[in-house]
């Protein structure tokens, strides 16, 4: 049975988080604190809400401040005590890609801006840039 909980670090106190916010992180105290609530898998950022990612990457550009591979040392260390570990790709929401490429901006009737961007350019995007290097490279 899975037991797990995620720290979202999509958000901030009732507001979307900058791209720096979360950066210096200690990832040996996050997963013991996963550990610590009973958690047997973690999920690790890979692209967080606000375009940004967590590993070098050619879809998006690296989170503000962060200096190193953050997906694969929390995944590393997660395995090194046991857990199971899922990746988060915030791939619908993504305020960087909707300024980049306003062309794939869906907008509904009333004119509100919608941040799903699920057109099949935009996951072509996706899946060559994120996912055709393999996972190991992450």
């Amino acid at each position: 049975m899975l037991k797990s909980f995620n720290s979202d670090f999509n958000w901030t106190y009732l507001k979307p988080a900058k791209p720096y916010e979360y950066v210096d992180v200690d990832v040996d105290k996050l997963i013991d604190w996963y550990i610590d609530i009973g958690a047997n898998n973690i999920w690790t950022f890979s692209v967080t809400y606000n375009g940004y990612a967590w590993f070098p990457t050619k879809t998006a550009p690296m989170a503000e401040g962060l200096n190193y591979n953050f997906t694969k040392v929390s995944t590393d260390k997660a395995h090194a005590k046991g857990l199971e570990v899922f990746s988060y790709f915030c791939i619908g929401a993504n305020p960087y890609l909707q300024i980049a490429k306003p062309e794939w901006v869906r907008k509904v009737t009333n004119g509100e801006l919608i941040n799903m961007i699920f057109d099949d350019e935009y996951l072509e995007y996706f899946w060559v840039n994120h996912f055709s290097c393999g996972i190991d490279q992450l």
